[in-house]
């Protein structure tokens, strides 16, 4: 995010993390021009890139005895997603929302979205009120489902402060740590240099990804798990979408950013693909088939409105079926 303006305290955790981050980061270390996007698809080359960002991140949190680590990256491929636990994490199964968590700044046993209408813009065309109507329309697909009835999914409004804070920590110059105002964080649209710095070599190829931190102890440092359900705490969640998609002087031009995609257009769809990544917001990870659920990691545009299917609804059940109890 490029603003300037005063950042606002979110929870008392995640505020503070922020004031120890702006002062250990200063300036944050500049990415070299590394010439055009170069695409590729090796799935153990991904991995890797994937692995050395995950440890780039919670190195420079530990550095500062954040309360937070970067626990879980998924990166949505052009023709399939991938997602990478830190090998710290795996002995738990996962990582789950905590209703009423005061280190977030819960709102009660809701579950909180926010977009960043700073970053909404696109290259190719969309204004942002019309990609964070798509964004919203997303969050809907999930919305009605049956073992979601106890948890609302509420918008909190653009607070006007900088939201974000993995942008910090990759790119140079005008990017500042931000203060989350919500518990998952539509970050918008970025420029490639995000990409590059995410995963060099691969950021040609990378639609989108979610980065989902998770809570560690003031004092010990160690992963918590409060209501010792077997799963850590999540702390929040952010989502980041590849500008460099329909950017008229980029090197996928003909692959836009669009509404309404038609089933077989090369565009891909903004409210399909972001109904994808809220599913690891909410902490579902990938599965297939059938091929057009939600959750499978191969990006597609379906007939007529996204929606979920019974695997995207089993998984969810399984989450929060009995939320708010462990």
């Amino acid at each position: 995010m490029r603003r300037t303006n005063p950042r606002l305290a979110g929870g008392v955790a995640l505020a503070a993390t922020a004031a120890l981050l702006a002062a250990f980061l200063g300036t944050p270390r500049v990415v070299a021009d590394e010439g055009p996007p170069r695409a590729t698809t090796s799935s153990a080359g991904l991995e890797a890139a994937l692995d050395a960002h995950m440890d780039l991140v919670n190195t420079r949190l530990e550095a500062l005895r954040a309360p937070i680590r970067l626990a879980q990256v998924e990166a949505f491929q052009v023709g399939g997603g991938l997602l990478r636990v830190g090998n710290r994490f795996k002995r738990y199964y996962g990582q789950r929302w905590v209703p009423g968590d005061e280190r977030r700044a819960a709102d009660g046993e809701r579950l909180t979205y926010v977009v960043d209408q700073s970053d909404g813009d696109t290259a190719s065309g969309l204004a942002s009120a019309t990609t964070e109507a798509a964004l919203d329309r997303s969050v809907g697909v999930w919305a009605p489902e049956r073992c979601l009835e106890a948890v609302p999914l509420v918008k909190r409004a653009d607070p006007g402060h900088d939201l974000d804070i993995l942008d910090n920590i990759l790119l140079p110059l005008d990017y500042e740590w931000g203060t989350p105002a919500a518990d998952i964080q539509f970050a918008g649209w970025y420029p490639i240099e995000l990409f590059i710095a995410f995963v060099p070599s691969f950021e040609g190829a990378i639609l989108a990804f979610s980065e989902t931190f998770v809570f560690v102890d003031e004092v010990t440092l160690e992963l918590t798990d409060v209501n010792r359900d077997g799963y850590l705490d999540t702390a929040l969640n952010e989502i980041y979408f590849n500008d460099e998609f329909g950017d008229p002087s980029g090197t996928r031009p003909g692959r836009a950013w669009a509404i309404d995609v038609p089933t077989g257009s090369p565009d891909f769809d903004v409210e399909t693909v972001a109904a994808h990544e809220f599913g690891h917001s909410l902490g579902l990870g990938h599965f297939g088939p059938p091929p057009r659920a939600i959750m499978n990691p191969g990006a597609f545009n379906p007939p007529g409105r996204p929606h979920t299917y019974p695997s995207d609804s089993s998984a969810i059940c399984s989450l929060y079926a009995s939320w708010p109890l462990p």
